[in-house]
């Protein structure tokens, strides 16, 4: 195996045919923009897309002195954004939107339902799986994202592990867990470093 870390190394190797492949892993696959020129240069190359980490714009509620404590305020500036010119100008359309218009956010038939530090937050987990268990049919995925607490030693005053946090997991426990529910989880990172867990679950 060869390793080379710098990402315009690997790029230039790929192109002049002296890697075969490519890791497909994040945060070490291939960004979008660099893979337009390699289509370009070599259009033989062949490819998988792999999703990334959702992103989402956050409001802080936990001062009710501010306009965005209300919860029709933060609806209204969700709905201002252009989300679609978002998607086609940042990301060249390289992008879903997960949860757009948003009264599609919770329906049944979302393909993919997303939970970014928010698992750790459910007191009485069993309650979130059963919600999960609804909103997630058979055949569509679920991604999770939350602190790792097999880093509590090595990241002893990390924020995230804060009491705030009822309950923390390692990438076992969560896969057991909606396991037990019928979650199938077919994509896993950040299991064995300091970064939060991202899990990927299809629902059987």
């Amino acid at each position: 195996m060869l390793i080379i870390p710098d990402m315009s190394t690997r790029l230039s190797a790929l192109r002049t045919g002296k890697l075969d492949v490519h890791p497909e892993v994040v945060p070490y696959a291939i960004e979008w923009e660099d893979m337009a020129e390699l289509q370009k240069s070599n259009p033989e190359l062949q490819y998988t897309e792999v999703p990334g980490s959702p992103m989402g714009l956050w409001y802080r509620v936990d001062k009710p002195d501010l306009p965005i404590y209300d919860v029709e305020v933060r609806r209204a500036l969700n709905l201002a954004v252009d989300q679609q010119l978002i998607l086609d100008t940042v990301f060249g359309g390289n992008a879903d939107l997960l949860a757009w218009p948003p009264e599609q956010a919770y329906t049944t038939d979302a393909p993919l339902v997303v939970l970014v530090h928010t698992f750790e937050h459910f007191e009485v987990p069993s309650l979130a799986c059963d919600a999960l268990e609804f909103l997630v049919q058979p055949g569509n995925v679920l991604f999770i994202r939350t602190p790792n607490a097999g880093n509590i030693k090595e990241r002893p005053g990390w924020f995230h592990f804060w009491p705030d946090h009822p309950v923390l997991y390692e990438s076992r426990h969560l896969v057991s867990l909606l396991g037990a529910y019928g979650f199938y989880c077919f994509r896993a990172q950040g299991v064995n470093n300091n970064d939060d867990l991202h899990l990927w679950f299809v629902r059987q």
